[in-house]
């Protein structure tokens, strides 16, 4: 079965987190999940198709969101830093050849008062690749 080239991407990023040993969601947990931090959300896909006769290329985009308590900002800027790598060593998925576009990608690191009673580190990582 070919998948989508999201769907390939979206699989890449979430089997490289399990593997690393992140505890991984495709969705923000609640709160009655009581889920421990650090954890990683592979989280939305966009896919821009160019028109070719013979193939699916265009341009790709997923987001990964990484959560962690603010004690420990060591954590989770190195989370990121991981994944960032894993961006640049991609070059094709099962079905689809990749390349990672790093002058359109973008990563962030914010402090989060969102649940109450936490501060919290919130890192927003919008990585884009081309489908060639």
């Amino acid at each position: 079965m070919i998948f989508s080239p999201e769907l390939e991407i979206f699989n890449y990023f979430f089997k490289y987190s399990t593997n690393k040993g992140f505890d991984t969601y495709d969705y923000l947990p609640t709160e009655e999940e009581n889920v421990p931090y650090p954890f990683v959300i592979i989280g939305d896909t966009s896919l821009t198709p160019d028109s070719t006769k013979n193939s699916l290329d265009g341009n790709l985009e997923l987001d990964i969101d990484l959560w962690n308590n603010a004690s420990n900002r060591a954590v989770i800027s190195n989370m990121m830093n991981d994944f960032l790598h894993e961006a640049v060593k991609i070059k094709s998925t099962k079905n689809y050849t990749t390349v990672f576009d790093m002058q359109r990608s973008e990563t962030r690191l914010v402090t989060d008062y969102s649940v109450e009673g936490q501060i919290l580190l919130h890192g927003i990582m919008n990585l884009h690749f081309e489908i060639i």
